[in-house]
């Protein structure tokens, strides 16, 4: 079933099923995206979410052709509530009796994306159509499938909206066909349900709904989040007057941090790339003035965001080469 119900529910929010998506997504891609770039984690964390919901089974074989395999998922309640984008137009798939409070697709396809973090989903309402709403505000409207897109599908006209279905794009296959994992599939209640084998092409019919040829009409991409700056350096320096050669250290246990940058009194002494989670960097403080000095470590991440970590040291060149040379003169006194 992909059509819309006039059922009129209020909002629901049940936040529970939110929690165990996000905790679900976050489980099976935590070792595939850590070096991914931005877009390729958010791609990877839609698909993760949408998976999670979509039970592999091979009960309730289909009828229909364009079907290669049928994994059959949860209902129109999920595994802990209904399913929406909160902060939103959509309300909850769920009734307060555990039935289906209406058609959910779109309910579906924008809690997924709102579990992989995607921004912006206040246009989003409990039709398909919002996405390519979403998509022409956000100018993330195209006939180019990516994963993670919302595939919109619509009649070629004078159909309203009754037949119109969104979809999560899960994988593009070899031959240019589409995975797609989908709420308010296959029964009258509906289910999340994967399609492996759907054409992409804008214009192509990918099945009849009530002899009405449903074609693919576009995609939304999802506006990537803002990125986040890597967490604060902890930048170890040495207690009490410093001089000389002095040893900083930062500990840092930030994957994404690319480089730690030590400067002094604001002018950048050197730079260390990728080390794992220690750098150290030996500062010659012989140039510098007796007195109070501030040291600072840049962390730098991937999109070049930095966070900043200060400390004071306290400069005293003439004791510490005094405190070097003092046992020298003491030997060569000796008697």
């Amino acid at each position: 079933m992909r059509l819309r119900s006039t059922t009129a529910a209020g909002p629901r929010r049940v936040r529970a099923a939110l929690v165990t998506g996000m905790v679900l997504a976050q489980a099976l891609v935590a070792a595939t995206v850590a070096s991914a770039d931005a877009d390729d984690r958010t791609a990877s964390l839609i698909v993760a979410v949408a998976e999670s919901q979509a039970t592999r089974s091979s009960a309730g074989a289909s009828s229909l052709p364009r079907v290669r395999a049928t994994p059959l998922g949860v209902g129109p309640c999920g595994v802990s509530g209904g399913f929406f984008a909160q902060d939103s137009g959509q309300t909850s798939s769920c009734t307060d009796y555990g039935t289906k409070a209406h058609a959910w697709c779109a309910d579906f396809a924008g809690w997924v994306w709102q579990q992989a973090g995607v921004p912006g989903l206040g246009t989003l309402d409990d039709l398909a159509v919002s996405f390519k709403g979403y998509g022409l505000v956000n100018d993330t409207w195209s006939s180019t499938p990516a994963v993670g897109d919302a595939v919109y599908f619509h009649p070629l006209s004078g159909h309203g909206t009754q037949h119109d279905h969104v979809a999560i794009v899960t994988a593009i296959n070899e031959d240019g066909t589409l995975q797609t994992i989908g709420g308010n599939e296959r029964t009258a209640t509906g289910i999340v349900h994967e399609d492996v084998e759907l054409p992409s092409a804008v214009g192509a019919v990918a099945w009849l709904d009530d002899e009405v040829p449903v074609r693919v009409a576009g995609y939304a991409a999802p506006v990537q989040p803002a990125p986040e700056p890597p967490a604060r350096p902890r930048l170890d320096v040495p207690a009490g007057q410093v001089g000389g050669a002095v040893t900083l250290r930062v500990h840092e246990s930030d994957p994404s941090v690319h480089s730690i940058t030590f400067s002094v009194d604001g002018r950048e002494v050197g730079t260390r790339g990728e080390a794992g989670d220690s750098y150290t960097f030996v500062w010659d403080a012989t140039p510098f003035t007796d007195g109070a000095h501030t040291i600072a470590a840049t962390a730098t991440g991937p999109t070049g965001m930095q966070a900043v970590t200060v400390s004071k040291v306290d400069v005293e060149n003439t004791a510490v080469m005094l405190d070097h040379l003092l046992p020298v003169f003491a030997f060569v006194s000796a008697p």
